[in-house]
């Protein structure tokens, strides 16, 4: 099974790099780097609720994620669920600088995320601490959530 996850997500990524004619597609857009994400989401296993991280994702006109998903420090794509998140991010923050969207402004709290039965889920009645991932020089740092 892990086999046939990973083989799929390498005709992603090479959709992703490449458009068919040769040379880099420069034209991504925040819906196609979220499908990318989501299909990568369905595998989040765990043993314990520290396995479990949530993970920011978009960004609001006024600034802050629009969202999170759980996240699985055990996940075999986890390095690529934060690249994903964190260009998703990035093509989110530039749609609305081009477009001049607005938002309610309102914070979008980190929902607690926790095992169960084999799997990370977000429980959004807890809140967990923030803690940031370095990016390179320039890059939006991706945003994940700890234990408290």
């Amino acid at each position: 099974m892990n086999c046939l996850r990973l083989c799929c997500l390498s005709v992603l990524l090479s959709g992703r790099l490449n458009d068919g004619s040769g040379q880099t597609s420069a034209k991504r857009n925040a819906q196609d780097v979220y499908t990318e994400l989501i299909s990568l989401h369905a595998e989040q296993p765990c043993a314990t609720d520290n396995d479990c991280r949530s993970l920011a994702i978009g960004n609001k006109a006024c600034g802050g994620p629009s969202g999170y998903l759980p996240l699985s420090v055990m996940s075999p794509y986890m390095q690529i669920a934060i690249e994903l998140a964190s260009e998703h991010r990035s093509l989110e923050q530039q749609a609305n600088l081009d477009n001049h969207y607005i938002s309610d402004c309102s914070y979008v709290s980190a929902p607690y995320s926790q095992c169960m039965a084999g799997s990370c889920v977000s429980d959004p009645l807890r809140w967990g601490g923030i803690i940031s991932i370095p990016a390179e020089p320039g890059a939006i740092p991706a945003i994940i959530i700890s234990k408290p």
